[in-house]
């Protein structure tokens, strides 16, 4: 007899929920599959990005990355997935965020697969099955519907970017105090400046945006999803060079694991 000595595929599940975690590897590791953990905890984003990368490229069997979108306040878990797939990792999101445009956002960028945290263990364990042989594990309907959302979405706010583009740093700066709800003259502590030089470059922003309020300013800037100016004035979830996803568009048609189990890669919520 002939023992397959060949090694599990791993699967590596992000998420900040440590118990939810586990639970997940643990129900992956019951089928057969390497699976562990790699939680954000305190680490910086190119950090945990740099380790996740690292399990990926030790991985000779090949690795799947599940990952959740709302890892920290300060990290995304869609900015993780462009880089994993690119590093040759099959990327899904493990998520109950039910905003479609983030998801879109992470479809574009690479992910291949949704499961929402209200999933049975059969979902999760057939979508990581597909995820491991390369088959296709989202309905390509639902995949342009997403793109398409989200595309147009670009488009209604792409004056809006460009106007906040127009911001110097130093205004960008202050918009951003602004939108965190921070006074002219907390921001000028902060800053280490004069209280007038703060009301001159809020002036400034109302006059570029050409609103008359600064709760305008900030509902322009949070209705465009501007980033901040740590983040530079592209839209979170901008598309990768050409090319760099090819291969990764999956199609599928619906797939239904047992009766009453929901089709494979479908968020729960209705469309």
């Amino acid at each position: 007899m002939i023992l397959d000595t060949s090694p599990a595929p791993l699967v590596v599940v992000v998420d900040n929920h440590e118990l939810l975690a586990e639970s997940v590897a643990e129900v992956l590791g019951a089928e057969g599959y390497r699976a562990s953990t790699c939680g954000p905890g305190t680490l910086r984003p190119e950090d945990l990005l740099d380790r996740l990368l690292a399990l990926v490229g030790a991985a000779p069997a090949g690795a799947v990355v599940l990952v959740d979108l709302n890892l920290r306040r300060d990290l995304d878990g869609v900015d993780l997935v462009g880089p994993l797939a690119r590093g040759g990792a099959r990327v899904g999101l493990l998520t109950g965020v039910p905003d479609r445009l983030r998801l879109a956002r992470a479809v574009r960028a690479g992910a291949l697969a949704i499961i929402t945290k209200t999933s049975s263990s059969q979902v999760l364990i057939e979508v990581v099955r597909r995820l491991v042989d390369g088959r296709p594990a989202l309905d390509p309907r639902y995949r342009q519907e997403l793109l398409d959302e989200l595309e147009r979405d670009e488009a209604r706010r792409r004056p809006m970017v460009a106007l906040l583009g127009s911001l110097t740093p130093k205004e960008q700066v202050v918009l951003r105090y602004l939108c965190d709800g921070l006074l002219a003259v907390d921001i000028a502590r902060r800053e280490v400046v004069s209280l007038a030089t703060v009301r001159s470059q809020i002036h400034a922003i109302l006059m570029k945006l050409g609103v008359h309020s600064q709760h305008e300013a900030v509902h322009l800037a949070r209705t465009a999803a501007w980033p901040g100016p740590e983040a530079g004035l592209a839209p979170a979830g901008s598309a990768v060079p050409q090319g760099e996803t090819a291969g990764l568009a999956v199609w599928a048609a619906s797939i239904q694991v047992s009766p009453g189990v929901p089709a494979v890669g479908w968020p729960s919520a209705k469309r």
